[in-house]
């Protein structure tokens, strides 16, 4: 599988659910973690959040730029985790390109009031599972497994990166 098919893949899974849980490590080593909305339509290898600049996860990425993204959409039995570098991002032409009404929501002063900006995520490696969303398949599975003592059939899981 080459990277750009690996990469729409990874897009068609997390496209659906379109928050995760970013990963930061703190200034006292300890690890936070906290929803975000991507905010693009689609992806080449980067992912963008938006945030207000004096949140603490702000200073954590100053301080430790490795995150950890993990998608989870439950109702099709998809999961993906996305490791990589995270980096402040105040382009006003990335900020106006990605502003929509639920981010002005969230910053009522508006994108020229100064408060908000762009996480960047340049995603380096990561991995995905492709689950069974039909439960009567996944119970099958399992059954079968004890059955025939081996390791189910849950669906594609595939590091990457």
């Amino acid at each position: 599988m080459t990277n750009q098919n690996i990469k729409e893949k990874v897009w068609s899974y997390i496209k659906n659910t379109g928050v995760c849980m970013m990963v930061t490590q703190g200034l006292n080593q300890e690890f936070q973690a906290r929803p975000m909305h991507i905010v693009q339509n689609s992806y080449d290898g980067t992912l963008y959040f938006f945030t207000k600049i004096t949140s603490p996860k702000v200073s954590q990425i100053k301080s430790e730029n490795s995150v950890c993204l993990t998608f989870n959409d439950h109702q099709n039995s998809n999961h993906v985790t996305l490791y990589g570098t995270a980096r402040m991002n105040n382009d006003p032409k990335l900020i106006e390109k990605f502003w929509n009404p639920i981010i002005d929501a969230w910053f009522p002063e508006g994108k020229d009031a100064g408060t908000c900006g762009l996480i960047e995520v340049s995603v380096e490696k990561g991995e995905y599972w492709d689950g069974n969303e039909n439960p009567l398949e996944f119970f099958y599975e399992i059954i079968k497994s004890n059955i025939k003592d081996e390791t189910p059939d849950l669906g594609e899981n595939k590091k990457f990166g």
